[in-house]
């Protein structure tokens, strides 16, 4: 029979984390990696359409310019939280005093960064098809 703790330590073990609740090396390595990666391919996507958009100068139609802004903000916002928590995560693991002063620098750059109403616009933008001026994406 299976007891409580044989079921968190086997949950555990798959999700990259000790029974105590420390990750584990490759676990953490791995959250990092795909934070990593997965900011990355958001930040390829805003750049070809902000490419795109730079091609189609005066002709840039209202919808792909809000389209544009919308992925841009996504991007900014994602890159924010991956760093944020790479930075946090490489501390943890590291426990190496004086690189707190850049995480730090990650939180300050962040703040000014995604906001609620930022984060309301992108998902009007992709639940609703609403079309937000560029100007209110800051």
């Amino acid at each position: 029979m299976t007891t409580g703790t044989d079921l968190s330590s086997k949950s555990a073990a798959c999700s990259g984390m000790s029974a105590v609740g420390r990750w584990t090396a490759p676990g953490a390595f791995g959250e990092l990696a795909l934070a990593a990666h997965s900011a990355s391919a958001v930040v390829d996507q805003a750049s070809a359409a902000m490419a795109r958009a730079l091609r189609a100068g005066r002709e840039l139609d209202p919808e792909r310019r809000a389209d544009t802004a919308a992925l841009v903000a996504a991007a900014e916002t994602v890159a924010f939280r991956a760093a944020l928590l790479v930075g946090e995560r490489v501390l943890e693991l590291a426990g190496a005093e004086g690189l707190d002063r850049f995480w730090r620098n990650i939180r300050v750059l962040a703040k000014r960064g995604s906001s609620g109403p930022t984060l309301r616009a992108i998902g009007d933008h992709f639940l609703n098809s609403v079309r937000t001026p560029s100007a209110q994406w800051t």
